[in-house]
């Protein structure tokens, strides 16, 4: 067996690896809506912003994103 064929399901193993640590390092789900009282009475995105707008009781953090279509991220916890 050459030397080339036995590297090869190494260089496969590596590349592997990196695709699967790229993912797990890039990867950032949105946070889940709890379906507590607040979240549930709020149901459309005007709703969300009364808390989470600039001006609410627990506003979005600086890096979120400008988007105010909150749904298209967020998801319904169970």
């Amino acid at each position: 067996m050459s030397a080339g064929r036995r590297r090869l399901p190494l260089l496969i193993l590596a590349v592997g690896a990196l695709v699967v640590a790229v993912f797990l390092f890039t990867y950032n789900p949105a946070p889940v809506i709890p379906r507590d009282r607040d979240h549930v009475a709020a149901r459309l995105p005007e709703g969300c912003l009364v808390c989470h707008g600039p001006a609410g009781r627990t506003p979005r953090p600086e890096n979120h994103p400008i988007s105010q279509a909150c749904l298209s991220c967020h998801r319904w916890g169970p």
